[in-house]
């Protein structure tokens, strides 16, 4: 959930069914790349390299390792947890490039509503994405707030949701939490294979070096790739440092950890705690279809809605309405690591776009279809238009997809 977002991973996406032009878009999007929100782990590491220079154990390449978490933490000081100038940066990129596709949705002047989370990067994120659609039309007349009233539209996965009740919370928060699940277990048995390649490139007799500062090598070379890493969202390009200290195989090793978390704390409906997280994705759904149905009718102000939010309400949005490459069932650590690649879907600035379409003399015949990070996806919803859908059969599939999650709910 790290991973900067992938311009260059936007395919060409398929052409727009004859006769129909695009309407209304609603959208949910994560806030773009930030600063770190704790500093505590890699003052930690700082201290450990510090540690095992006075020990002489460092190499060249450990030592240039060392100069950089330091200078990555220098950095975050008095910034913790905001929008880097990347982040910034990325969502003025998604709303200039969604104009431009889209642009007869934003005739001049039109009105558009949004709406953020009351964190400052997902305000920051909100305020740059519409400043690019002001600068593309300066007569645009906008709507922004992240009033109290709203949050659970902007985080549907907290307690400003109603469905979202304390119980269901606790019961998601113990499954996070718990060590006898089954994927815990399986992580933990993944995570005992010790490859210490990347350790002995940094540190001199690494086993004996890393005991004696009681730090394990999978959580030394772990947290050195992500902070290495990280640095892609302030700007800073580590690539060729990480490629010298990490082959192929640790860096693959390290995303399937990672990755097979995500997907069973946030996405996978197998279990009953997360089907309920899921099934909760439903108020901000249905909040989405009686807006595109009120624009559909005429009597809706705007043209555009737009949500800014957090990775942890992204990936259960995605996840609930059921995109077909998204599984709902168990999947081993190597299996989600194919099926499932968290760092497509929720990337910062991430965002899922649904667009509605209809032809000039039928107003009522509406299509509508969805773009994940400005990609086509698609629904398991029969349609000779795929990955244009009917809006009515749409309608259907929502309200059978919920009933779905919650009959996976244990009562």
């Amino acid at each position: 959930s790290h991973a900067v977002y992938p311009v260059d991973m936007i395919t060409s996406r398929a052409e727009t069914p004859k006769g129909y032009t695009p309407f209304y878009v609603s959208h949910y999007g994560r806030h773009g790349s930030r600063y770190d929100r704790k500093d505590d782990s890699m003052i930690h590491m700082v201290q450990r390299f510090n540690k095992l220079d006075s020990m002489g154990v460092l190499t060249e390449v450990g030592q240039r390792v060392r100069q950089e978490i330091e200078k990555i933490t220098s950095l975050h000081k008095g910034n913790l947890g905001m929008l880097t100038k990347v982040g910034a940066a990325q969502h003025k990129g998604i709303a200039s490039r969604m104009y431009t596709s889209f642009r007869e949705i934003f005739t001049p002047g039109c009105h558009i509503n949004s709406i953020a989370s009351s964190s400052k990067r997902c305000v920051a994120s909100m305020k740059a994405f519409n400043e690019a659609l002001l600068e593309k039309d300066p007569e645009m007349v906008q709507d922004m707030s992240f009033a109290k009233e709203i949050l659970g539209y902007a985080r549907p996965g907290g307690s400003n949701n109603p469905l979202n009740t304390k119980a269901i919370r606790n019961n998601v928060d113990a499954f996070r939490h718990a060590k006898d699940t089954r994927w815990y277990m399986e992580r933990k048995q993944y995570q005992k294979k010790k490859d210490y390649s990347a350790a002995e490139k940094m540190v001199v007799d690494c086993k004996n070096s890393l005991k004696k500062i009681d730090c394990s090598v999978s959580h030394f070379t772990t947290n050195i790739f992500r902070f290495l890493m990280f640095a892609q969202n302030l700007g800073i390009d580590q690539s060729s440092l990480v490629k010298e200290v990490f082959n192929d195989e640790v860096i693959y090793s390290i995303y399937l950890s990672q990755n097979f978390s995500w997907y069973n704390q946030h996405a996978c409906a197998d279990t009953s705690p997360i089907a309920e997280h899921l099934y909760v994705m439903r108020y901000l759904i249905d909040d989405m279809v009686l807006r595109a149905d009120k624009a559909i009718e005429g009597s809706y102000p705007y043209v555009a809605d737009f949500r800014f939010g957090h990775d942890t309400h992204l990936t259960p949005i995605v996840a609930s309405l059921g995109f077909c490459q998204y599984p709902d069932t168990y999947l081993s650590i190597e299996e989600a690591g194919e099926k499932w690649r968290g760092y497509t879907i929720t990337p910062m600035a991430g965002n899922l776009q649904m667009i509605l379409y209809r032809k000039a003399d039928k107003k009522k015949d509406v299509l509508v279809r969805f773009l994940l990070n400005e990609n086509d996806v698609t629904l398991p919803i029969k349609s000779s238009k795929s990955p244009f859908y009917r809006w009515e059969d749409f309608k259907k599939y929502v309200v059978k997809r919920f009933e779905n999650l919650q009959s996976r709910i244990k009562k």
